[in-house]
């Protein structure tokens, strides 16, 4: 692939992740949440939206059941690309992600503290990620580790449910919806703007695009493809 076409892509995902795109409401009487794992074909049907259908995730369940699946070891590759510069570095992460109860003693530390006085919902679930990470042409490796508390989602007029995400360390908060199977983050602080999205292909395969832009104009797309690692792999059929 050259040169010309990588930058395209990324133009591409750029455009897609600053890019709200508008549906009309379903035409139905009420709103009916959707089930994990059920097809987006057989829905819009059951729903008799088929057009304009979306999978919107607003049961606490659902979303606790998407975060759970991130949970576990993973191998990432990803390519950063400054969107002005036209420069391009590649990276690889080391991802230990561990999935934590609502109770969680850490949970409840990062929400009272990041509370204040303005009222939130309450913890929904958390994330513990352990990232051991290295850039192209730097053989040192950084390494962190954050503690995401998730909030329960409220509904919103659109039909969507959107949900406040809690960082460690952090001040700022973000906000989060999951439709069409695909979890968005936006969050916006003094530095940056940033829309970041994830989704799995299949339970040990997952995407991730991003897009941050800089007070300064400057643009900067990713995209990261993230392998489970430790699963067997299937046995050949006889």
């Amino acid at each position: 692939m050259n040169a010309l076409n990588i930058c395209f892509i990324f133009q591409w995902l750029a455009y897609h992740s600053l890019t709200v795109k508008t549906r009309q409401k379903p035409q139905t009487i009420g709103f009916e949440p959707v089930l994990p794992g059920e097809n987006r074909d057989r829905l819009c049907v059951r729903l008799k939206t088929v057009k304009n259908c979306r999978l919107i995730f607003g049961r606490p369940m659902e979303i606790v059941n998407f975060f759970e699946k991130m949970a576990g070891r993973w191998f990432s590759q990803r390519t950063t690309h400054a969107l002005s510069t036209q420069q391009s570095k590649a990276g690889k992460s080391d991802l230990e992600v561990e999935f934590l109860a609502s109770d969680t003693d850490d949970l409840k530390q990062i929400y009272q503290a990041q509370g204040g006085a303005a009222p939130l919902s309450q913890p929904l679930c958390g994330l513990r990620i352990q990232q051991s990470s290295t850039i192209e042409g730097d053989s040192k490796a950084n390494v962190e580790t954050t503690m995401l508390v998730i909030l329960t989602p409220k509904a919103q007029d659109d039909g969507t449910y959107t949900g406040t995400l809690l960082r460690s360390g952090a001040t700022n908060k973000s906000t989060y919806v999951i439709e069409d199977e695909v979890l968005t983050i936006t969050n916006s602080s003094e530095e940056a703007n940033s829309t970041e999205r994830l989704w799995f292909i299949n339970d040990n395969l997952r995407m991730r695009t991003g897009v941050t832009e800089l007070k300064s104009g400057l643009r900067i797309a990713s995209f990261c493809s993230e392998i489970r690692m430790g699963v067997k792999p299937p046995s050949a059929a006889n």
